[in-house]
């Protein structure tokens, strides 16, 4: 029986053409159009394989953005969040189960102008591998093809079928809609692009016996680029890597998997920490802030001491 593995983002799905569906009250329109890219992908896989076993990895945030009730039947949500689901996937080999990978609601890499909602990982960060921009698609492809499993389809707009096109040559690809700039793209009928994703899911899957993984020559140079000097700052502190230009990092690894891994570290936790100092720089100046920080880290400084702490005894 082969198996496959879904990855669902949100930005690339079908029918979201406005900035604006993607919070509040629209959100649940787009959750719709999402779990339907996936299930026609769903489709077209049991078209070829009948009896295949799928798993859907949700990877926009932290996940919650699949309508499980209304998926097609037997397709197995594992979750949402990058380092929840894939940290471990990458890390301990499990990703190798996998006879496929398909990518739906993809998006540009981040500095593509004329691509919708175009990031990578966050608005705050673009990557390069080895001298060339790269985007989510491709670390999700390249995190399969260092464990031999290819990558079968990318569904998107029109700039990340370009993005893929360059750096992952041979995938298949399905664009559901234009860009005409950043916040806003003009859609193909949902059910049209149904069809097509369905149709070449079908094809690709009926295929994948000679379908060939990506992957990217080893060692692995890698630049991080952020966009604020606070946490360009923190990046600087990471050992291995040097300062590339205005406001990036380089290092270099052995492999793609521990390139990707040192990657996602310091970009989150440098946009993160980096958000935060700048924000904390910036309360400080307000009146009051001081003493309100102060009795912030009182209280989290009785936490190792209070009892039913998870913090254990220590008894020499």
């Amino acid at each position: 029986m082969k198996r496959f593995l879904i990855c669902a983002d949100v930005e690339g799905a079908s029918g979201v053409g406005r900035e604006e569906m993607l919070e509040g009250d629209e959100f649940q329109q787009v959750q719709e159009l999402i779990t339907g890219d996936v299930n026609a992908c769903a489709r077209g896989i049991r078209r070829s394989e009948p009896d295949a076993a799928i798993d859907l990895f949700d990877a926009h945030g932290l996940g919650g953005n699949i309508l499980e009730e209304q998926l097609e039947q037997d397709v197995h949500l594992l979750g949402g969040g990058w380092v929840d689901i894939l940290f471990p996937l990458a890390s301990t080999g499990e990703m190798a189960r996998y006879d496929g990978l398909f990518l739906v609601g993809q998006h540009a890499a981040n500095g593509t102008k004329d691509g919708f909602i175009s990031h990578t990982n966050s608005e705050f960060v673009a990557l390069r591998v080895n001298g060339r921009d790269a985007g989510e698609a491709e670390q999700l492809a390249w995190l399969a093809g260092a464990h031999g499993v290819p990558t079968l389809l990318v569904v998107g707009d029109d700039a990340t079928q370009r993005e893929v096109n360059a750096l992952l040559p041979g995938v298949r690809t399905v664009s559901v809609k234009t860009a005409v700039d950043r916040k806003a793209a003009e859609c193909r009928p949902s059910e049209e692009a149904w069809r097509e994703i369905e149709s070449a899911t079908g094809d690709a899957t009926a295929n994948v016996e000679s379908a060939t993984a990506s992957t990217v020559e080893e060692p692995i140079q890698v630049v991080v680029f952020l966009a604020h000097p606070s946490m360009l700052e923190s990046a600087k502190k990471f050992r291995g890597v040097s300062l590339e230009g205005e406001g990036g990092v380089r290092f270099e690894s052995d492999t793609f998997v521990d390139a990707w891994l040192h990657y996602q570290t310091i970009a989150r936790v440098c946009v993160e920490f980096g958000l935060y100092r700048e924000a904390f720089r910036r309360l400080y100046k307000l009146d009051g802030a001081k003493e309100i920080a102060s009795e912030i880290t009182s209280e989290f400084r009785a936490l190792p001491y209070a009892e039913g702490s998870p913090i254990p005894d220590v008894k020499y």
